[in-house]
């Protein structure tokens, strides 16, 4: 007797892993081998948001890549999609925050050209001083 739609959908299940913190130039393997289903035919990654990777492996249960560097974008999200020989799918999202690193601001080098021309002239008159201050301070807080 053939499983219903309903029980069939109950046999198929993605699991794409559990959410992780990862660190810049991590090499990241994102692994839906646990997912279930007596026949799965097909695996399909897709990246939802955050700054583009370069996928390898995409339509596979591993699919891997390097972190990127964190920028203003924090998270990267990914769905990995199971398909089975009857076309029935299923998708779950796993979500990777990038860790901060030194230095990670964005405006990093401005700040330090700014703090440079500060330290490097102790004649500065002291309004300007306190501009520049300001635009690093500004700076960091982005």
């Amino acid at each position: 007797m053939p499983a219903s739609d309903e029980s069939r959908q109950l046999l198929l299940e993605a699991a794409a892993g559990d959410d992780l913190e990862v660190s810049a130039n991590q090499s990241i393997s994102l692994d839906g081998s646990a997912s279930k289903g007596a026949d799965i035919v097909a695996y399909q990654w897709r990246q939802l948001s955050g700054t583009v990777v370069d996928f390898t492996d995409a339509k596979t249960a591993i699919a891997s890549f390097v972190a990127p560097r964190r920028t203003i974008e924090k998270q990267l999200v990914f769905e990995m999609t199971v398909r089975d020989s009857l076309g029935e799918v299923s998708t779950d999202t796993v979500t990777l925050t990038l860790a901060p690193v030194a230095n990670d601001n964005p405006w990093h080098e401005l700040i330090s050209s700014l703090e440079i021309t500060i330290d490097s002239n102790p004649d500065m008159p002291a309004v300007q001083r306190q501009a520049y201050e300001y635009q690093i301070n500004q700076l960091r807080a982005l």
